[in-house]
């Protein structure tokens, strides 16, 4: 459940001030199913969310961006299957929902840790 900051970096001189979404992705290794959350004001939301409701910004006079986007693991999604090596890469969609086309990935290793809960039951 920890989250991290991704870098990212937008070079799109054809398309000064436009309107552009992104999300972060993540994806067992020989997997098909990509899932993630991608923090949109102060909101987690779901990889498989609708583009309009990822992150948004509009690139600059020049078609270029540089921000951050902060994401994290979904482990309620079933593309998770707990601890082990993951790829990670960023979407990017238009202003009309075309995409997402794909940043270079990133290996990752999600460690899982869990804490033992004790329960009494009384009867």
């Amino acid at each position: 459940d920890q989250s991290f900051v991704a870098t990212v970096n937008l070079s799109l001189p054809n398309n000064p001030n436009a309107p552009f979404y992104l999300k972060g992705a993540f994806i067992k290794s020989g997997g098909s199913n990509y899932f993630g959350l991608t923090k949109v004001s102060g909101n987690w939301v779901k990889n498989n969310a609708t583009y309009s409701q990822q992150y948004a910004l509009t690139t600059d006079a020049s078609g270029n961006w540089s921000g951050n986007i902060e994401v994290k693991t979904d482990v309620d999604d079933s593309g998770y299957s707990g601890s082990g090596d993951y790829a990670f890469k960023v979407g990017r969609y238009t202003a009309t929902g075309s995409g997402p086309t794909w940043s270079n990935e990133a290996n990752i290793s999600i460690t899982n840790k869990f804490t033992k809960i004790s329960q009494s039951i009384f009867s």
